[in-house]
């Protein structure tokens, strides 16, 4: 199902229980009902803004310019509030139990993992040095991200200690999601899909394709996004993938329900897709 077309380039996805949520280069952060009709722009003047997350309340995202910031804005709509600045190249956020979590990509300074509380505040590097962190996520009480420069997937408890190694020798190693004792992955570089448990072990590749880029995964399925516009899914026990859906090309990033996946795909005439699973 199509939700919105005509988007400049979206660039990150996020949903809750009413609608979905998105953020393009013209500057733009908008949502539309799950069930279809009026988009809604809720900030707009925003420099490059890119990966997008919600809580019951607000709406957060990043800013991803060389000096970047965290932003945020009710539901309902009002003032974009500017909750930290001057990061560097920020990409992609989540936001779990009053906390923000995001990845700075990084200039000369080689990247960062950050979090802030969202009532604001002076944010807190929790690794550094960290060579092109991009994708990110969080479960219970562990925080995941991808390091492209390293080639690498790490974590770290949300309570602090030391970062963990899970898979290295990654090629280009870009979007990340847990499910239940296991981390998935997509890599750039060489096209896969793979994953590793948390607890340690060799990671295994269970697809191969084309530049795949966003990830989600539930219960029983991983799906990811290609760039020759596919979205595809597999089995969490193996097997061959399916393809979903054929999409405009540049297929990025996804988010994922209890009853649909969702993606955004296309430069300056994208769209933002729903498909029940």
């Amino acid at each position: 199902m199509l939700l919105a077309a005509g988007q400049d380039t979206p660039c990150g996805i996020a949903v809750d229980a009413s609608r979905v949520y998105w953020t393009t280069a013209a500057g733009t952060v908008l949502a539309v009902p799950i069930a279809g009709g009026r988009v809604t722009t809720l900030a707009s003047g925003q420099n490059h803004p890119c990966g997008v997350a919600v809580d019951a309340a607000r709406v957060y995202w990043v800013n991803l310019t060389t000096i970047g910031q965290v932003m945020s804005v009710p539901l309902a709509g009002g003032e974009a509030v500017t909750l930290a600045d001057g990061q560097s190249r920020p990409f992609n956020i989540v936001v779990q139990n009053g906390s923000l979590y995001w990845t700075n990509s990084g200039n000369a300074d080689g990247g960062a993992v950050m979090t802030l509380p969202t009532s604001g505040g002076v944010p807190v590097v929790l690794a550094s040095q960290q060579a092109h962190p991009v994708g990110i996520a969080v479960a219970a009480d562990t925080l995941y991200w991808t390091s492209v420069g390293q080639g690498a997937i790490r974590s770290l408890p949300l309570s602090g200690g030391a970062v963990s190694t899970l898979a290295t020798d990654q090629s280009a190693p870009l979007g990340v999601a847990i499910q239940g004792a296991t981390a998935y992955w997509t890599t750039d570089g060489t096209g896969t899909v793979a994953s590793v448990e948390l607890s340690g072990g060799a990671p295994r590749r269970l697809s191969s394709g084309v530049d795949p880029s966003g990830i989600a995964v539930d219960e029983q399925h991983v799906y990811w996004t290609d760039g020759v516009g596919l979205v595809n899914r597999a089995s969490l026990t193996g097997g061959e993938p399916t393809v979903l859906a054929t999409t405009e090309p540049g297929a990025w990033q996804m988010a994922i329900d209890a009853r649909n996946i969702y993606w955004i795909a296309g430069d300056t005439a994208g769209v933002v897709m729903k498909l029940a699973k």
